[in-house]
Parts: C-alpha cells; structure tokens; sequence
C-alpha cells in the first residue's frame, strides 16, 4: 500500500522528467529552424556524451569505470551509436516538418517497431494479435499524421 506522501513525491518525480522531456522538444524544434538536422543532433550528444563520459569518471553515479574491450566498443559503435544517430536524424527531420507535440505522438509509436522487431528473430511471437495491435497503432499513427501530410500524399498518390 502506498501513502499519500509516497504517492505525492512519486506524481512529482515523474512530473520532472515528463516537463523535461517536452522542453527538449520544444527546445530541438527551435534549434532545427535555424540549423541543420544532423549538426543539432551531432552536436547535442556530443555535449551530452561529454558530460556523462565526466560523470562516469569522477563520480559511482553509474558504477564502478570498467574500461570497454575492443569488441565492447565495436558493437557499442556499431548497435548503439549507428541506431541512435539514425533516430536523432530522423526525430530532427520530423521536428523541421511538424509541431513538437506531433513528433511527441509519433514517438510514442516506438514500441509499435520493438515489437516487430522481436517477431523478426522470434518465431513463437510471430502471433497474429501481435500484428494485429501493431497496425491498429500504426492506423492511429497514420490518422495523426494524416493533416500535416495530406497535400505530400495525394501528390504521391
């Protein structure tokens, strides 16, 4: 059972992050107006990467600093780093095109591709309810997206 304090300081703590998360947006939209998609994310990670890289080394905020093998930095490079840049360049581009809360929305179409990205590999979650939820999400997606794209489909239609 949780107390009504516990309850208040936990509404609280997901209340910063949320503000945080939607100022981002709302910051990036701004920064993309006048910049280039890729510089404004190349060179927020960057900065961002530096800082945490600075945390990891003077603080345990994160653990103890183990050293990463050459493989370990191969496949971070590779997983990791190739996959995030693909989605700040693409959540950069979609802010130039849409409103920030539009991007928002989208976003939160993500889990939609984890799960047919597991079904790739996984034969026993290749399950037709699976499929079935992903595009009706897709389908609500689709019907966001439809005002701010309706000119660009016809035209390729």
């Amino acid at each position: 059972m949780v107390s009504s304090k516990n309850s208040a300081a936990l509404a609280a703590s997901l209340v910063f992050p949320v503000g945080l998360w939607g100022g981002n947006n709302v910051g990036t939209k701004w920064l993309v107006g006048s910049w280039p998609a890729v510089w404004t994310g190349g060179t927020r990670f960057l900065c961002a990467g530096f800082l945490l890289l600075g945390l990891l080394r003077v603080t345990n905020w994160f653990g103890n600093y183990v050293t990463p093998t050459l493989a370990m930095r191969r496949q971070l490079w590779w997983r990791g780093g190739l996959s995030i840049a693909a989605y700040i360049v693409a959540f950069n581009g979609a802010l130039r095109f849409t409103s920030a809360s539009h991007v928002a929305l989208y976003l939160g179409a993500s889990p939609i591709w984890a799960l047919l990205w597991e079904a790739r590999d996984d034969p026993a979650a290749r399950q037709p309810h699976r499929y079935s939820a992903a595009l009706l999400a897709l389908a609500g997606v689709g019907v966001l997206l439809w005002p701010a794209l309706g000119g660009v489909l016809v035209w390729a239609l």
